[in-house]
């Protein structure tokens, strides 16, 4: 670890609580796909709740609801 308290060679995102850029933007537009945010938590398979805060930056998104906004974004529809 750094003076700063990060791990050293890792990125300034994965150290931090909070999700980066490309993670917040893949979000939005797999919203902008399904119109929704009750639509995109449930293609995600997550509570909506849970959903505002990932949005919001506060947390990161898990792995496996990243790849499923990825999924969505790529095929312009949610494809379960």
């Amino acid at each position: 670890m750094n003076r700063a308290g990060q791990t050293r060679g890792a990125p300034v995102s994965c150290v931090r609580a909070g999700m980066d850029g490309a993670h917040r933007r893949t979000l939005e537009r797999a919203l902008k796909v399904l119109q929704t945010k009750e639509r995109l938590a449930v293609a995600l398979e997550i509570p909506l709740d849970a959903l505002e805060v990932y949005m919001s930056g506060e947390k990161p998104l898990p792995d496996r609801a990243f790849i499923t906004a990825i999924d969505i974004v790529a095929h312009g529809k949610h494809t379960p």
